[in-house]
């Protein structure tokens, strides 16, 4: 993976601690594309190069190209100047980011077990549309947490921390499920849950409590309250 990032920007980049033989597939062709490559006894120096010719590639097991390398190799393959052929037969739906790297500019057929890739294209990273509105619901709730923040030093009532086991474990959760799928439609249904569940929640206290606390408090959880409903409200277009 380092050999092959070097190749797509590296500058004289030296990788040490290898064993080139366990990676002549890869430098083989490596070579074969005119990339830059000096290979020595436990390391190598590699560069980009600006005029990458295209190869044909056939995964294989080992020595052969191992097919763990095949999905980088295709992000490098998008900068050659034509065609080249890549042909998986180990593993089967090995092309699942496929669609992602044409979104992305690239012009990739995929026919069967192979693909075709046709370069030199430039990749462009993908703005989700729904960043804009997130960033202004940020900025919202950024005015409740201020809020709440002057209401317990009023009350002189301590913040209660959220636990480090419950924080790591919802953090992976989030992160675990936009890996899988991190389109504006899979956010926004992973906001609208935790939305609903939090403007329960908070419904749930208001009629609980609204007897007993400070008007300043039931005011502020009213207002959460709606401003979860609206923000539930503006993320139905992208669902």
């Amino acid at each position: 993976t380092y050999v092959i990032a070097g190749s797509l920007m590296g500058n004289e980049l030296k990788i040490e601690n290898i064993i080139p033989d366990h990676i002549e597939s890869l430098t083989l062709k490596l070579k074969e594309m005119h990339i830059p490559l000096e290979i020595y006894d436990d390391y190598l120096v590699i560069s980009r190069c600006k005029n990458m010719k295209p190869v044909n590639i056939k995964t294989q097991g080992y020595p052969g190209f191992a097919t763990d390398l095949q999905q980088p190799m295709t992000a490098l393959l998008i900068g050659a100047n034509g065609t080249s052929v890549l042909e998986e037969t180990i593993y089967e739906n090995r092309f699942q980011n496929i669609p992602f790297l044409n979104e992305m500019g690239a012009d990739i057929i995929i026919d069967g077990r192979k693909i075709y890739v046709k370069g030199p294209k430039e990749l462009n990273g993908k703005d989700n549309k729904i960043k804009k509105a997130i960033e202004d619901e940020l900025k919202e709730y950024e005015g409740f947490y201020e809020i709440t923040k002057d209401l317990l030093v009023k009350y002189k009532v301590p913040p209660k921390p959220l636990g480090m086991m419950a924080d790591l474990s919802s953090s992976m959760g989030i992160k675990m499920e936009v890996l899988k799928d991190n389109s504006d439609a899979k956010i926004a249904d992973m906001l609208t849950q935790g939305l609903t569940m939090g403007k329960l929640e908070m419904e749930k206290k208001i009629k609980n409590y609204q007897d007993v606390v400070g008007k300043d408090l039931l005011e502020l959880a009213k207002g959460i309250a709606k401003f979860q409903e609206n923000s539930i409200k503006k993320l139905q277009p992208f669902l």
